[in-house]
């Protein structure tokens, strides 16, 4: 509800002008990444979910590395869930990139850094895993720059108990602007790797309460999960 691209407020506008397929109506499966990274994957699905078989299965990176496309893991978040071990991964969270590193934390177009270099530095197919901080509650303000605060007022504290909705959902709604402008940059990165056919694949590991039902963050248990947790943004350019 949140995703410009799915009818919502106008959260998504470089996007908007770009060549891309949205797709609307995506659930994940799970509501949080410890559950979800796994899952999104392996064979399974939510409707067979079993995490015992998801956990001793090879991820599908592994996978297509066995078939000759080299993965390589580029993380801004809490890591790959075991979806990448023993794969090539890079833990970029902790930079030091003055403009995009602060106070032990860094925006996500760290992720863009050198990211055409990493593509050619092997050889052959590769597939690439940008892993974003996104919009991960409750530090909604600091998931984005100052220039992506447009909406307004904000929720500029951890502690959202003291904000109100409004301000919340606004601090929420410019984390999603802000991921536009990181995805329209990913767009125009691989548009510059011209000797490669290249595609993009954007997909939510799981979606945010609001405040909606007296709800907030993620990570209530699927069977009693609101739409709202479950309910996630993909595009592919």
């Amino acid at each position: 509800q949140n995703w410009g691209l799915n009818g919502g407020r106008n959260t998504t506008p470089e996007l908007a002008q770009a060549p891309v397929i949205n797709f609307p109506d995506m659930h994940s499966c799970g509501t949080s990444t410890e559950v979800s990274l796994p899952c999104m994957y392996s064979p399974w699905g939510r409707h067979e979910y079993d995490e015992k078989k998801i956990r001793a299965h090879q991820s599908l990176l592994h996978v297509l590395n066995r078939a000759g496309v080299t993965p390589l893991w580029r993380d801004n978040q809490s890591g790959c869930k075991g979806v990448c071990e023993g794969l090539d991964f890079q833990s970029l969270s902790d930079a030091t990139t003055p403009g995009l590193c602060a106070d032990g934390r860094c925006m996500d177009e760290i992720l863009l850094q050198d990211l055409a270099a990493q593509v050619r530095a092997k050889p052959g197919d590769r597939v690439v895993v940008l892993h974003q901080l996104g919009n991960h509650g409750p530090a909604y303000f600091e998931r984005y720059p100052a220039a992506f605060a447009r909406f307004k007022p904000t929720c500029d504290t951890r502690d959202i108990g003291r904000c109100s909705r409004e301000e919340i959902v606004n601090s929420y709604d410019n984390a999603v602007l802000y991921t536009d402008h990181f995805l329209s940059k990913t767009i125009g990165t691989l548009q510059g790797l011209q000797d490669y056919d290249t595609a993009m694949i954007y997909l939510s590991d799981h979606g945010e309460s609001l405040g909606e039902k007296g709800l907030f963050l993620h990570g209530v248990p699927y069977a009693i999960a609101p739409a709202e947790q479950t309910s996630v943004p993909m595009t592919m350019w």
